[in-house]
Parts: structure tokens; C-alpha cells; sequence
């Protein structure tokens, strides 16, 4: 069993709206093979190098594209 997990954040930009030509997003791809067992992974928002802006994030959007079994997330921290 493995995990394929993609963390993708969005930001609206200054205008705070959705298609409003200033927004900006990326993603990152976190990949385990632990199986049956809690997995910890931290990263710093300064990881997402593709967003030139972070002050008005809208969404974060979890997949689990691919992967076997389920996928529980617990505990985000801003």
C-alpha cells in the first residue's frame, strides 16, 4: 500500500476574487509507502514556491489521486 497525497493551495490575490488575473497556486506531492500507520509530515508555506502571493488564500484542495485504500488527514495547522 502506498500513499500519494497532493497538497494544492490557491490564492485569489489583491482583488480577493476567483479569475481575477492575480491569482497564483501550487502544489506539492507527498508519497509514502507506510502502510496502517500514522504518517507526519510538516511543511512551511514558504515550500510553495509557485505562489508569488500568500496573503489571500482561498482554498486547499487534498487528493489522494491513485492511492490504495483510504486516506484520513487529522490536525492541520496554519
Amino acid at each position: 500500500m502506498w500513499i500519494h497525497l497532493e497538497l494544492n493551495w490557491l490564492n485569489w490575490g489583491a482583488d480577493e476574487s476567483y479569475g481575477g488575473g492575480d491569482d497564483t497556486e501550487d502544489e506539492l506531492q507527498v508519497v509514502t509507502n507506510k502502510k496502517d500507520t500514522w504518517y507526519n509530515h510538516s511543511m512551511a508555506l514558504s515550500d510553495f514556491t509557485g505562489m508569488t502571493s500568500k496573503n489571500n488564500i482561498a482554498q486547499i484542495i487534498l487528493s489522494s489521486p491513485n492511492s490504495d485504500g483510504v486516506v484520513y488527514i487529522d490536525n492541520i495547522f496554519l
